[in-house]
């Protein structure tokens, strides 16, 4: 072909990409302008509720009973992740507040009925850090912003709550005490360890269980201090007994293979237990 024809096909093809480059807009405008059409109409989703039911052995309720109080069957529960305090946010909270860390999502975290965190590490200034990659500790005074924040329940059931050892277990649950924070999933012996961190909103009793299978760790014995271990018998029976002082029972596990996912076989089955004895 001769260079006229050359640049003839040349100029051909390009009209042609920019129609399709054009019609592609039109077609994502139009796409765009219908999927607004239809989340602008669309019913705003609910709030997921809790419902709870009476047990079927539960005693009919009489004229003379005093009355309960009456849920309006919306509770908010909002879950954070591994929260770790340690390292260089020490010397940032030393000079800019224990609030620091959480300054920008605090609002966030204010929001909800209920706000729960998975506390990684000790609060505490004393002990022997246990023989492991990574330990995590920080002062006992800076505990006071995780209620600052809004954070109502920690879960200690987990691999560095007892990174330096019993000490830092009475240290960390006295910490907590003192800041107003509740926490399940470790004590200073098995059952306390296993007992569940109680709350209420909107006149529903919530209970929280908290538990670990990472087995480098202290795990809490009859007259131990340590964090709980999960297994599926008991995990099934504390859920069992806490439903007798609650309406609801959530359980956190602090369980599974890092950087997957997807759960483990071990993961579905403390689940199954939990949800079969009447967890959430």
């Amino acid at each position: 072909p001769t260079d006229n024809e050359s640049r003839g096909e040349v100029l051909s093809s390009q009209w042609m990409m920019v129609r399709f480059a054009w019609l592609g807009v039109l077609l994502f405008l139009s796409l765009a302008f219908v999927a607004l059409f239809c989340v602008g109409s669309a019913t705003p989703t609910s709030t997921q509720t809790l419902s709870v039911e009476p047990p079927a052995d539960a005693p009919a309720a009489t004229a003379t009973a005093s009355p309960s109080p009456t849920p309006d069957g919306i509770v908010t529960l909002t879950a954070v992740g591994d929260v770790m305090l340690a390292r260089d946010l020490v010397t940032l909270m030393a000079e800019h507040g224990a609030l620091y860390p959480f300054e920008r999502v605090a609002g966030l975290l204010r929001a909800g009925d209920i706000t729960i965190s998975n506390l990684e590490g000790a609060f505490t200034e004393r002990g022997v850090p246990e023989e492991k990659l990574y330990t995590f500790r920080t002062p006992p005074r800076f505990a006071s912003g995780l209620a600052d924040a809004g954070i109502d329940i920690v879960s200690l059931g987990n691999n560095h709550t007892a990174d330096y050892g019993e000490e830092g277990i009475v240290d960390t649950l006295a910490a907590l005490d003192a800041a107003g924070v509740r926490y399940a999933g470790a004590g200073l012996d098995e059952e306390a360890a296993r007992r569940p961190a109680l709350s209420e909103a909107e006149g529903l009793r919530i209970a929280f269980l908290s538990y670990t299978d990472v087995l480098l760790n202290t795990f809490a014995g009859p007259e131990t201090a340590g964090v709980a271990l999960a297994t599926v018998e008991g995990i099934a029976e504390d859920v069992r007994t806490a439903r007798d002082n609650a309406d609801a029972v959530v359980v956190s596990l602090h369980s599974g293979v890092e950087y997957t996912d997807a759960p483990s076989p071990v993961q579905q089955q403390f689940a199954r237990a939990a949800v079969d004895a009447g967890a959430m």
